[in-house]
């Protein structure tokens, strides 16, 4: 029915897409960065809930391809880089040493009570509704 609306024939619509071993990579930098920050007090605006989504759609690129761990360590460190980049100079501990703010706020964030309770209310109700629950 698209098709008919924008009229264009089947199949010759093409749509450009992120690949998804990009969007993992930097989902889960974006997120961890951020949080991070916020725990620094050096986040420049309010912390936005809405990011727990990026934990959410890591773990649905994770679960749809079994190799996009692997493929992404081949592009984390060149990713890494650009993010350290483009945001070393409002977070001076980011710009020293990223690889430790990030494992850092790893770890703290698996464990941070509001974060879940973030994703248990920002996230879970809009995709699952009254669907089984997936627990973070």
């Amino acid at each position: 029915m698209t098709h008919k609306l924008i009229k264009h024939e089947e199949g010759a619509l093409s749509v450009q897409t992120m690949d998804p071993t990009e969007t993992l990579v930097e989902k889960a930098l974006s997120f961890l960065r951020r949080y991070a920050q916020e725990e620094a007090s050096f986040l420049r605006h309010e912390w936005d809930s809405a990011l727990v989504r990026h934990i959410y759609d890591v773990h649905r690129i994770m679960k749809g391809d079994a190799n996009s761990v692997a493929k992404a360590r081949r592009i984390f460190k060149e990713t890494l880089i650009d993010e350290r980049i483009d945001w070393g100079s409002q977070f001076p501990e980011f710009a020293l040493d990223p690889v430790h703010v990030l494992r850092v706020a790893l770890h703290q964030s698996a464990v941070d009570l509001e974060i879940r309770a973030q994703y248990r209310v920002k996230l879970i109700p809009p995709i699952y509704d009254s669907k089984k629950k997936p627990e973070i």
